[in-house]
């Protein structure tokens, strides 16, 4: 992004063209283009004329196209076809659903007759005609409704370029995008995956005998051994996963064909075929799947594996426990990603998608609210992309920087119990320095929201928050999830220039890994930074009166507070600005127990390794990744005071804890009695809905009336909607370990009962799926 200080519009569109061409020429690239053989380049250039023979028929509508007959005949001589006519139906509805997300701002509709009609469709037959519409809706298929919003819309580009539109066509595909789409002779890259306790790579079993006799023989290239078939895992979400590593699993990519280009090839049936690295993620297939079936067993899920796990639902909506649910896990000496389960109910997925039809048993929802929301969402894994408050997550952050400060150490008595029982009034005492949790006066010199910032910052939360460029702040918290790299670490080879004006598109899957104690930045548009502290800190009286707020409410204090200086109590609380995913947390607490035990620090990440059709690692994506920058994690806390947190951690789940009641369930009374090996937190954050649904309802309908009379705070006197989010996170130990090996996160969004309409979590789904989830893979041993 180009920064507001400096840039004429003259000046910014003649760097932006050099940037171009330095990144084309130089930068990560430079030292690979010199040897590698021209890349060949395949293209079908019936089907890319076929496809946009069809694009050049597609038209403003005014109404959806439901009658699709008659058609022209095809040359078979019958009228039409019927998987013709089907597959121009659900194109017109895919066109329909980009008008209506508001991606355009006409309804365009394929005039099926027009195109049949044409000269040069007129000699073809109906199964020729039907190859470019099923080619189109194969790459919807794959991608989503993303890849119609990558075709060239006429009325998406700027004036100047209309021209390039003949004939009134409204839609085009460059050759180029097409090349990048079309399969050629060459094989996409296996998968493989990863043992949780070894670390040794494992393989799943194939899509078709074919693939699986081709992958398992790489395999054994790879491990020099038969081929020890697993279940592949089912890992909601894959396809946007695997897509971030198509450049280098498709031999027809780009920087394939410029970083490995003919170097990897292999014999196949006797023809030398290029063959896509193969990538090998840290799922472990046998972890995903047993846990990916108690998060859909929580989300309604009717089916014998479910018997005894999520019980509780009857009186809910669906009969499920939760309407979402996400986990992950966390390998703690390595950093890898495990475990990616995700379920949702399906009144969850309709509200969300509005694909197919409504399921049985749905609560009553508007539309346009965040149940609801009023344009379609894709449906994503939620333990990495979906992103929540969390909470009194925030306090072993809390705790960590508190421990650093010099104040008086009397001052911190009774912590471990507020951890325990997660007393946020007396957490935010100590972050405010007071002389006694729940009593006394507060310092007028006090360190400790400075001394949390940079605790937060050191385990691994808040990268980029603090830059001094605009690009690092708009990738505030975030990392690449294929290596586990702060996304505003600074790529040694690439100039500063091209990170500036946003020009720089390495291979990449961004998360949000967390973000606490920030604000929006100068400029809006750069996202957040951290938070200036500097003479904004409540004055004393302000902290004392503040902690007595809520006593007429009948509430502990803190939570009626307000004002610019007050922003700080709402992060104490795991809100305001704060945010963060499953994988986010999981990593934290990994971070967290690495710096306990003395090891390395890792942010959490995907890829193991390529291998090559040689069964080596490959060396040009190492080398690229290394040049890209290190995958390297955070700094990480001193070995005494990340002990002293997890210690306090340890208590939780023993009577008096925020997660014994959860724990007793799932582990029994007395196993929940003794040292568990599991040092966990629970997450409620403070904002919680408790309206029905009924409610819900007419405070949207006053809010929008409020707001259609120009009256002022209406959305205090009839509040919106709000999620209601259960957290529950901790480091475990698994069979045999002596120290805490893994770090699990979980995340759910609460249901409402059938009978009236409010939310049903007593108990925290949460914690119940975290518990069963430590239950099973202790029982898991290596795979032989």
């Amino acid at each position: 992004m180009i920064e507001k200080s400096g840039f004429s519009l003259i000046r910014a569109g003649v760097m932006t063209g050099l940037m171009g061409i330095i990144f084309l020429l130089v930068g990560i690239f430079n030292q690979y283009d010199r040897e590698d053989p021209t890349a060949k380049v395949h293209l079908s250039e019936n089907l890319w004329t076929a496809v946009e023979s069809l694009l050049a028929h597609v038209k403003a509508s005014p109404k959806l196209e439901t009658s699709l007959t008659p058609l022209p005949r095809c040359t078979s001589g019958s009228l039409g076809d019927e998987r013709l006519i089907s597959r121009i139906g659900v194109f017109n509805q895919q066109l329909n659903q980009l008008y209506k997300q508001g991606y355009l701002t006409q309804l365009y509709q394929l005039d099926a007759g027009a195109w049949l009609s044409d000269s040069d469709q007129r000699a073809m037959s109906c199964a020729e005609a039907n190859k470019p519409l099923q080619w189109l809706l194969e790459q919807t298929r794959k991608s989503g409704m993303q890849f119609l919003e990558t075709l060239q819309w006429k009325e998406r580009q700027p004036t100047s370029r209309h021209a390039r539109y003949s004939g009134g066509s409204q839609v085009s595909m460059s050759q180029q995008a097409f090349i990048k789409r079309s399969p050629w002779n060459g094989l996409k890259g296996c998968v493989f995956w990863t043992d949780a306790i070894t670390g040794k790579p494992l393989q799943g079993r194939g899509a078709s005998k074919a693939s699986q006799a081709f992958c398992e023989g790489q395999f054994q290239l790879i491990t020099q051994n038969a081929s020890s078939l697993v279940v592949a895992p089912l890992v909601p979400g894959l396809p946007q996963v695997l897509e971030s590593l198509d450049s280098w699993r498709l031999p027809q990519s780009e920087i394939y064909q410029r970083l490995v280009g003919e170097r990897n090839q292999l014999s196949i049936k006797g023809k030398l075929q290029a063959v896509g690295l193969h990538p090998q993620l840290g799922i472990d297939p046998r972890w995903q799947n047993s846990l990916q079936t108690i998060a859909q067993c929580f989300s309604g899920e009717d089916s014998p594996l479910c018997k005894g796990l999520a019980t509780g639902g009857s009186d809910r909506y669906e009969g499920a426990r939760v309407r979402m649910a996400g986990l992950a896990i966390v390998d703690v000496p390595t950093g890898r990603l495990v475990v990616a389960a995700s379920a949702s109910s399906p009144c969850f997925l309709h509200d969300k998608s509005r694909s197919g039809l409504a399921p049985k048993d749905c609560p009553i929802i508007k539309e346009g609210n965040v149940h609801r929301p009023r344009l379609p969402q894709t449906q994503t894994n939620h333990a990495l992309f979906t992103q929540a408050p969390p909470g009194s997550l925030v306090k072993p952050l809390m705790m960590a920087g508190i421990l650093r400060s010099p104040q008086p150490k009397s001052s911190l008595n009774g912590l471990e119990r507020a951890m325990q029982s997660s007393n946020s009034q007396q957490f935010l005492d100590a972050m405010l320095c007071r002389s006694l949790l729940g009593s006394g006066s507060f310092s007028a010199d006090c360190d400790r929201p400075k001394l949390i910032l940079e605790s937060i910052h050191h385990l691994g939360w808040n990268a980029g928050c603090d830059g001094q460029q605009d690009w690092q702040r708009s990738r505030c918290g975030k990392i690449d999830l294929l290596r586990g790299t702060a996304l505003a670490e600074t790529p040694v080879s690439v100039d500063i220039r091209l990170l500036e004006a946003n020009l720089y598109r390495p291979v990449q899957l961004p998360v949000l890994a967390g973000q606490l104690m920030v604000e929006s930045s100068a400029n809006d548009a750069t996202g957040w930074q951290d938070m200036k502290l500097s003479g904004r800190l409540p004055t004393p009286e302000q902290r004392l009166s503040c902690s007595k707020s809520g006593s007429k409410s009948g509430k502990g204090g803190y939570v009626r507070c307000g004002g610019a200086r007050m922003a700080l109590v709402s992060e104490g609380y795991g809100q305001g600005n704060a945010m963060t995913t499953p994988v986010g947390v999981a990593g934290m607490l990994g971070v967290m127990a690495s710096s306990a035990q003395g090891l390395p620090v890792r942010y959490p990440h995907l890829i193991q390794n390529f291998w090559t059709t040689e069964g080596q690692p490959d060396d040009v994506t190492h080398q690229l990744f290394k040049r890209q920058g290190l995958a390297i994690g955070p700094q990480g806390l001193s070995p005494e005071i990340s002990r002293h947190v997890l210690q306090a951690m340890e208590t939780t789940h023993a009577p008096g804890g925020s997660a014994n009641a959860e724990c007793k369930k799932v582990m029994g009374d007395q196993v929940c009695l003794s040292n568990l090996g599991v040092a966990g937190k629970t997450g409620t954050p403070g904002d919680t809905d408790n309206r029905s649904l009924e409610q819900l309802m007419l405070d949207q309908s006053l809010n929008a009336e409020c707001l259609a009379l120009g009256k002022l705070r209406c959305n205090e006197a009839h509040p919106l909607p709000r999620p209601r989010y259960r957290w529950y996170a901790a480091l475990f130990k698994t069979a045999g370990s002596q120290q805490y090996d893994k770090a699990i996160a979980v995340l759910v969004h609460s249901n409402w009962r059938r009978a009236d309409g409010l939310y049903s979590d007593k108990d925290n789904a949460a914690a119940e799926i975290a518990f069963h989830a430590i239950k099973q893979v202790r029982d898991m041993k290596a795979t032989p």
